[in-house]
């Protein structure tokens, strides 16, 4: 069984940190007794999550941070295209403050209202403002790396997802039949899930390819002056 409190929360900080080998720890069968040879799985009862309410807080951050292959493993003609830890991740966590600050306070006035000990029912196991070097991030929707723009100069792609071209006679000049269709384009931060965003642009960008809507899995409805698509 796990008991609720720090174990409980010492799982959120693993799957957060990414720690697979701790979590498997956790996870992995223990036994009952040295000598019986019979072992349980990790289970929650119903007691550890009966009073247990995970909240997310959304908003914009500074999107000024940078990830970038380290040169040994980007510049190897063998690497190892499955190898973790190759990434260079420049970003400074005190920009956050202010943002994880205000999010956290209207957090603990929601505990104050229905947590059982108040506020002291709220906390971050992830996040220490007194201590931002031991915390971290969770990253669920990627944005930016190749960010849209009016030109090359501006931008990697154009509002269609089509490559600029690096030598291109004009600034605009962009690759035939080379796109880029996800998160990747959008330029900024969005301060709210950009899954039904990532979904439009993919959606506008697989009409221009195709030329015609009815390739879509969608179908028009003209409301007003307006076409909706919907699913089919």
């Amino acid at each position: 069984m796990l008991p609720q409190g720090p174990l409980f929360r010492k799982l959120l900080v693993f799957v957060g940190l990414g720690k697979v080998q701790d979590i498997m720890n956790m996870i992995t069968p223990v036994q009952i007794s040295p000598f019986s040879g019979t072992s349980l799985p990790l289970q929650f009862s119903d007691q550890d999550l009966s009073k247990t309410l995970l909240l997310a807080g959304m908003g914009t951050d500074t999107y000024d941070g940078t990830i970038k292959p380290q040169d040994l493993w980007k510049n190897n003609p063998n690497r190892d295209m499955n190898a973790l830890n190759v990434l260079n991740i420049d970003f400074d966590l005190n920009k956050l403050l202010p943002l994880f600050t205000k999010m956290i306070n209207s957090m603990e006035r929601l505990a104050e209202e229905i947590g059982e000990n108040g506020s002291k029912s709220f906390s971050t196991p992830l996040w220490d403002s007194n201590n931002l070097s031991t915390n971290s991030t969770i990253v669920l929707h990627n944005l930016g790396g190749c960010s849209m723009g009016k030109d090359r100069n501006h931008g990697v792609v154009d509002n269609f997802g089509r490559v600029y071209k690096g030598d291109g006679i004009a600034l605009t000049d962009f690759y035939p039949n080379f796109y880029i269709i996800d998160g990747a384009i959008v330029p900024t931060s969005l301060g709210i899930n950009s899954s039904l965003t990532i979904s439009a642009l993919a959606f506008r960008i697989a009409e221009k390819i195709v030329g015609l809507v009815d390739y879509l899995p969608v179908e028009a409805v003209v409301i007003g002056t307006e076409t909706i698509y919907f699913p089919k």
